[in-house]
């Protein structure tokens, strides 16, 4: 049988109220020839049942016998992928009608790039739109010059990976997801894709990206940013990125920023919209 073109993947565990708008907004579009695979890391909740009410030719259900870990499941993911390109969706996110005709159209045109990332919009836990976030222009960055803006943004500037496409092909010479630093396992994947290839951005929202009252915890911003100062030791250590002290320097300063103006942002934007 014919490989479909692109494999929209989704890692699952405990997704009840939210799994099947991410499904939906999968089977929805516009760009048909796609399998869907679902994984399902044991949950213990209504998600499999739920997952397994849908019924499309498309779909490729995955229950694991145990839960094997978030890193675990992603990587099963890319092992169960088919398709030459890939998405992972988050199962608390989704995409909108045209995402995967639009970002397989922009990989298809640009044969040197191995990435695109799209701007996506926040929502709340109930869909409603916050903001956007992503590109503010659409452009092709050479993969390495794409490393230094993000190290030097201080946060993960390209998205989550339900805001991305890539190839499996430059996949597989990057490597598996590797959850070492959680915060970045995205962001980390993104790096190693660009040593081999350029990024195409897109200032469009494709996609929402899902943000809850357990996201902005002090402990968490904490976190992010602790996670986001190793990966900085990480780039440098390696000289295939070719990151300079003063890129190091900069995306510190900038995390540090970052970290603080998230506080602020989840305090007051969501905690004034759940009042």
């Amino acid at each position: 049988m014919k490989s479909p073109e692109i494999s929209v993947c989704i890692p699952v565990y405990n997704t009840e109220p939210f799994i099947a708008e991410a499904i939906e907004s999968a089977l929805n579009q516009t760009f048909k020839d796609f399998e869907l695979i679902i994984l399902d890391n044991r949950s213990t909740d209504n998600t499999l049942k739920i997952v397994r009410k849908f019924k499309d030719k498309r779909i490729r259900v995955v229950a694991h016998e145990k839960n094997l870990g978030a890193e675990a499941n992603w990587n099963a993911a890319l092992d169960q992928a088919k398709g030459k390109y890939i998405k992972i969706l988050c199962a608390d996110d989704y995409i909108y009608p045209d995402c995967l005709e639009k970002q397989v159209e922009a990989l298809r045109a640009e044969s040197s790039a191995v990435l695109v990332c799209a701007a996506r919009h926040i929502v709340d836990e109930k869909g409603k739109r916050i903001m956007k976030r992503g590109p503010r222009k659409s452009e092709t960055v050479p993969g390495i010059e794409a490393v230094r803006r993000a190290i030097r943004g201080g946060t993960n500037i390209y998205g989550e990976t339900s805001s991305a496409l890539f190839r499996r092909d430059a996949q597989k010479k990057a490597g598996a997801f590797d959850a070492s630093i959680p915060y970045v396992i995205d962001l980390d994947m993104w790096t190693r894709l660009l040593l081999h290839g350029n990024l195409i951005l897109m200032d469009e929202a494709v996609s929402a990206y899902r943000v809850g009252a357990a996201s902005w915890s002090a402990e968490i911003m904490t976190k992010q940013k602790e996670n986001f100062m190793r990966f900085i030791e990480r780039i440098e250590a390696n000289p295939a990125f070719c990151l300079t002290g003063t890129d190091a320097i900069i995306g510190r300063f900038r995390a540090t920023l970052q970290a603080a103006l998230r506080q602020l942002f989840y305090k007051f934007v969501l905690g004034w919209r759940k009042s």
